[in-house]
């Protein structure tokens, strides 16, 4: 999995995108003017950060966080339930105790 942004990005968001690679140990990939369906046959997963959202691309299709969901997804995940996005780009949890 790499980590990537839209074509044409702001330096805000490289930024932010370099960031997000370094803390998670994903190389970032200057997109330039490369396809998703080039990155994707390469790299298998690309998370690509444009200034509205994270996403995950797999050949599978997009998978984004939409604020809306955030708390279906973290009462599914408090009640030992996976999330589809987490378990598509392969990130690992540390699982706490669900408070009482």
């Amino acid at each position: 999995m790499i980590i990537t942004t839209a074509r044409k990005p702001d330096v805000r968001t490289s930024a932010v995108a370099r960031e997000i690679g370094k803390n998670y140990g994903l190389p970032f990939v200057c997109r330039g003017n490369l396809s998703l369906e080039t990155l994707i046959a390469q790299h298998d997963k690309v998370l690509l950060l444009s200034r509205e959202q994270l996403s995950c691309y797999t050949r599978a299709g997009q998978f984004f966080l939409h604020p809306n969901m955030a708390a279906i997804r973290i009462k599914q995940l408090r009640q030992g339930g996976e999330d589809r996005m987490l378990a598509v780009m392969d990130l690992w949890l540390v699982r706490r105790q669900p408070s009482r």
